[in-house]
């Protein structure tokens, strides 16, 4: 039935269709609602928690920490090998544009060797894990951290640590018996993470340093904290609401040092003694205990130069 008008028009749908019609219209509201809230049970409690995971995982990193390093001693405490800080550059192989590494490369004036290595190391950190931070530059200075420090905000992904590298501040002495560190090489980057190590490290490739290695390099830790959307390191609040105090991580252990029965003092006289032969071997024995007092083989080298750190200038690139 119709309503009309006094002039005989039509007034549109009576009552008991429009009830009809707002019925349904009900019923779509509801059905709508039930939906909406349906889903929301599902997104929040069903699923929470694996989403919740996802999106911590997407702003929480974690990076190891070095361990310190053991000292080798002679018998009266004399530093053969120790340890020194350094700064060293990590990068986010996934964040390092061509951009931002050619900003590097200039920021630093870096030689060619080091852009080398830079590139070699980003190659390896985007087969092993794009998103987690690599050491690509160590050791390079105060100066050089600094610049780096200063423009973090435009670089995204890049990161300044303050850690100990390795140092042998007697130089050449008994360096065949000390020994010195290098990168591992690629064929042994399994071998040592199954170990713990992280790809970066360095380890011992001669003498005490490698025979050692176990006992001297202690146990890596690991820090995790929170980062924005540029992959910058968020502050300790802002880690803390989103990571537990006890999944921080882990400390690092510190490694044992290593006393010899070498003398220094001895050990100085013994290489100056033959400081004019090009090839010589010296061993001086305690003839009462059978303890090596000196060890002196000759050529010689310097354990600084082997493991890369005696210069800290920077090189030019070649034109």
């Amino acid at each position: 039935m119709l309503l009309r008008t006094p002039g005989g028009q039509s007034a549109g749908p009576g009552l008991p269709e429009l009830h009809k019609r707002l019925k349904w219209v009900a019923l779509a509201g509801v059905a709508a609602f039930l939906f909406i809230a349906g889903r929301l049970w599902q997104l929040q409690v069903i699923n929470g928690e694996s989403y919740y995971e996802r999106t911590v995982s997407n702003v929480v990193k974690e990076r190891f920490l070095p361990s310190v390093r053991g000292k080798i001693l002679d018998r009266n405490g004399t530093p053969l090998a120790d340890n020194r800080p350094a700064f060293n550059i990590y990068a986010t192989p996934k964040q390092l544009t061509p951009e931002i590494r050619g900003e590097l490369i200039r920021m630093l004036n870096l030689s060619d060797d080091d852009v080398q290595k830079l590139d070699e190391r980003v190659e390896v950190g985007k087969k092993r894990d794009p998103k987690t931070p690599i050491l690509v530059l160590e050791d390079k200075g105060r100066d050089a951290a600094a610049l780096v420090e200063q423009s973090l905000a435009r670089l995204p992904g890049v990161e300044v640590h303050h850690e100990p590298y390795r140092y042998y501040p007697q130089g050449q002495m008994a360096a065949h018996l000390v020994g010195y560190m290098t990168q591992m090489r690629a064929d042994e980057v399994d071998k040592y993470r199954q170990k713990g190590y992280d790809a970066s490290e360095l380890v011992g490739r001669y003498g005490l340093e490698s025979a050692w290695e176990d006992y001297l390099r202690g146990k890596t830790g690991i820090e995790r904290f929170a980062v924005d959307a540029r992959g910058q390191r968020l502050d300790d609040a802002t880690t803390s609401a989103l990571i537990d105090k006890a999944e921080r991580g882990v400390p690092a252990v510190p490694g044992a040092n290593l006393v010899l029965t070498i003398d220094a003092d001895l050990q100085k006289l013994a290489e100056k003694a033959v400081a004019h032969q090009s090839a010589v071997a010296v061993v001086v024995v305690e003839p009462k205990t059978g303890k090596l007092r000196a060890v002196v083989s000759k050529p010689s080298f310097d354990p600084n130069v082997m493991t890369r750190v005696t210069s800290r200038r920077p090189r030019r690139r070649s034109s």
